[in-house]
């Protein structure tokens, strides 16, 4: 099995926090960070290979993986401060070994429960593109959303800066999803294709 972690935001609205580590390494647990809990179930489910993407203080990222037995490639994004994410996702897909098998992709500062991984592997093995989300868009909430047809296909995707009611039956989309074997080339197509009209947007 192959994951792909998204690791080289600036994490400019945790900077806080984060401005002198990087935001998935920021402490979850007493002996664990948000990267670290990913790479620790990575290596539960024996996936054997890996792509982290990096960029704001890389290093911190390639000491944390070193303290784990994973085959892991280290790809840095030179353009993580004009980024938001969809350069950092053709750099990674331009990066897997083959499009022979279905691929996780992951943003590194989002939490599983052990219950929710494992429901996500068994999701990877039957190699189905899949979008997670966490519920259904509320108030206060932005970004990525998605509307579902009766047999939870998805119909409609949007990427928006604030709730209106015209958006109540859309769900959330979380740092999460599948992309199947054979929708990989397709979707680096895309990402190339978009990529080059503005950086300042998401993968979705």
């Amino acid at each position: 099995m192959r994951a792909v972690i998204l690791c080289a935001g600036k994490g400019s609205r945790m900077l806080n926090y984060s401005k002198n580590t990087q935001k998935s390494l920021l402490p979850i647990s007493e002996n664990q960070s948000f990267l670290s809990r990913i790479l620790h179930q990575l290596v539960e489910y024996d996936f054997n290979e890996v792509i982290i993407i990096t960029g704001y203080n890389s290093h911190l990222i390639s000491n944390e993986v070193k303290k784990f037995q994973l085959n892991v490639k280290l790809v840095h994004n030179n353009l993580f401060e004009k980024d938001t994410n969809i350069w950092s996702m053709k750099l990674a897909i331009e990066s897997v070994t083959s499009f022979n098998e279905p691929l996780l992709i992951i943003e590194a500062d989002t939490y599983f429960s052990n219950l929710v991984f494992n429901s996500i592997v068994k999701n990877l093995k039957k190699n189905i593109s899949t979008w997670f989300t966490k519920g259904l868009f509320v108030k206060a909430e932005f970004g990525g959303i998605l509307e579902k047809d009766i047999n939870n296909n998805v119909s409609n995707i949007k990427i928006v800066k604030d709730y209106d009611d015209s958006l109540k039956n859309f769900y959330k989309l979380t740092g999460l999803m599948i992309v199947e074997s054979k929708h990989i080339k397709p979707f680096l197509k895309l990402l190339k294709a978009y990529s080059k009209i503005s950086l300042k947007q998401y993968y979705l």
